[in-house]
């Protein structure tokens, strides 16, 4: 996976084409192929929804908790399927994801731009990059942060990346993790500044980050499902990348509290305000704002 591709005049590439410029193999690219087969069998106007903005709400028709697989609950999905419900589901969402992603880099007329099909491909690395161990809050690092930053430099180079960051001149709170970069009005990447993160003194050992307004923030902060932890983050968070544009994931892992239904009520209802205020700043001074929630768990 290399540059962010960006629409052209020029016709648009095949699904399987797209994802061979990704760096996905040819035996995977058939398989993705397949799989949006299979999806469209079941949603004939799959092409049309993703092109009305529906992606997200298609994407939630193919959440699955596992829970839900353990109590033998069907996915909400309509694909049929013949074999282990939680891991065909895992699949089509993943190749959904995909697919969306490319809809909404190739096809002139999407409702969505570049940083819309961004949020899509880093989603899926994030995704694809779950450790088979359960994640607590000691492995945390170990196991999934550190192989996950290796993952996302390896497939999107033009955006830089650093683990417990700050903002230069603003609070001290510290990003889990942030990716920077910076694009022309073409789409294409622009060079970032020589000391983009720099420490201020030899001892210290947080990373400053210097934002420039304008500036494509992907902002991927890891928590177990507090409500209250999320939404201070959140707000944090939101408050320190206004003059950006920001792509914010919320990566949630299991604690006791996700277990329990009134734990996972509160989490859904304070991530809900969160996506609220993001997509009321959405579009405010020509700059995108983007939220999505992933569970790692």
């Amino acid at each position: 996976m290399s540059d962010i591709p960006i629409r052209t005049g020029v016709e648009a590439p095949t699904f399987a084409d797209w994802l061979r410029r990704q760096g996905y193999s040819k035996h995977t690219a058939e398989s993705r192929v397949s799989e949006i087969e299979r999806i469209k069998k079941a949603y004939p106007d799959l092409d049309s929804r993703i092109f009305a903005g529906d992606g997200n709400d298609l994407l939630r028709e193919f959440e699955y908790p596992l829970e839900d697989y353990r109590a033998g609950i069907r996915p909400r999905h309509k694909v049929a399927m013949d074999g282990n419900w939680n891991t065909i589901t895992a699949t089509l969402r993943r190749t959904l994801r995909l697919y969306i992603a490319y809809i909404l880099d190739t096809q002139p007329g999407a409702e969505q731009s570049f940083i819309s099909s961004l949020r899509h491909r880093i989603i899926d690395v994030v995704e694809n990059s779950r450790p088979q161990v359960k994640i607590t809050k000691t492995n945390l690092n170990s196991a999934y942060i550190q192989p996950l930053i290796y993952r996302l430099q390896s497939a999107f180079p033009d955006i830089e990346w650093k683990a417990e960051a700050g903002v230069k001149g603003k609070a001290k709170d510290k990003f889990d993790l942030i990716g920077v970069a910076s694009f022309g009005a073409d789409g294409k990447p622009l060079a970032l500044p020589e000391l983009l993160f720099h420490k201020p003194k030899e001892s210290n050992k947080t990373w400053l980050v210097d934002l420039q307004p304008g500036m494509v923030v992907v902002i991927i902060e890891f928590d177990n499902a507090n409500a209250s932890q999320t939404a201070k983050k959140a707000l944090s968070r939101i408050a320190l990348t206004m003059e950006q544009n920001i792509i914010y994931i919320s990566a949630i892992y299991s604690n006791d509290n996700s277990k329990s239904e009134s734990g996972k009520v509160e989490v859904k209802k304070y991530d809900g305000y969160t996506n609220d205020i993001i997509n009321g700043l959405n579009g405010l001074y020509g700059l995108e704002k983007i939220h999505s929630n992933v569970i790692i768990y």
